[in-house]
């Protein structure tokens, strides 16, 4: 809103927008049947949304330190940091659609050595690979969450065994051949380090068991329609039920508490 020109052309639009209504309520276009079901569906959902706000303001607790200790105490599984790999890893570009099948003869070649060699891996892999971060690791990737990982190489790490060069595998950077070294296990968090999260958690959870009980609610009370009411509807939409896509709009919009 610091910007005048932003401002202009905030302006500007709401003058189109104001204009383009008066003229579709001018010519009718607004009293037509099916307008008039779009209007009061948006303004069902409006509605809707305004209420589960309000709902889920009410109910929200101050705080959630408390629900939140006792399931960083009883779910211990759910604050571990996640395991990571130690691996060796050669990379071989590939220069275009002309350089692939030099690329492959490389790698499998790259592959037999390191296969055929025993212990002396980093001196080796120096010749082999085109990893820019070779002089800074020496070809041992160590302590590395397979989440950062381009997804193939991961892939295939998450289901290797420690000791084995393992195939080639292909990505968007060129081959890879990676021997996995070893599994480091996940650690617990302390209380601070997963504070925020099991807050998240206990704040989702209360919100969740409040809207489901709103529901219970609603499905307690009897529904009356008008005689004929459904047939009508069915009618009006050629279908068996109301549309798909509003169910799922309001669904999505009654299960979520942001």
């Amino acid at each position: 809103m610091s910007s005048p020109q932003r401002i202009a052309q905030m302006l500007e639009n709401l003058v189109r927008l104001s204009g383009f209504f008066s003229r579709a309520n001018e010519l009718g276009l607004l009293d037509t049947e099916q307008a008039q079901r779009d209007l009061q569906r948006m303004i069902l959902l409006y509605g809707a949304d305004a209420y589960r706000r309000h709902f889920f303001e009410s109910v929200e607790l101050a705080g959630y330190e408390t629900p939140a200790r006792e399931i960083f105490l009883t779910e211990p599984q759910l604050f571990q940091s996640p395991a990571t790999v130690d691996f060796w890893h050669v990379l071989v570009t590939v220069d275009g659609d002309e350089d692939e099948i030099p690329a492959m003869r490389r790698t499998i070649a790259a592959h037999e050595q390191l296969v055929e060699a025993e212990e002396d891996f980093g001196g080796l892999i120096g010749g082999l690979t085109d990893d820019p971060t070779y002089s800074e690791n020496g070809g041992l990737f160590e302590d590395i969450d397979l989440e950062i990982l381009v997804t193939q190489l991961a892939a295939t790490l998450d289901e290797a065994s420690p000791g084995v060069w393992l195939p080639p595998v292909r990505s968007s950077f060129g081959w890879h051949v990676v021997r996995l070294e070893q599994v480091r296990p996940g650690q617990r968090q302390d209380w601070e380090e997963a504070r925020e999260q099991a807050e998240a958690i206990a704040r989702q959870r209360h919100l969740q068991q409040a809207l489901e009980r709103l529901l219970r609610e609603f499905g307690s009370e009897p529904a009356e329609f008008s005689e004929g009411a459904i047939a009508r509807l069915r009618a009006r939409h050629r279908m068996d039920a109301i549309n798909d896509a509003y169910e799922r709009e309001v669904s999505e919009l009654m299960g979520s508490e942001d």
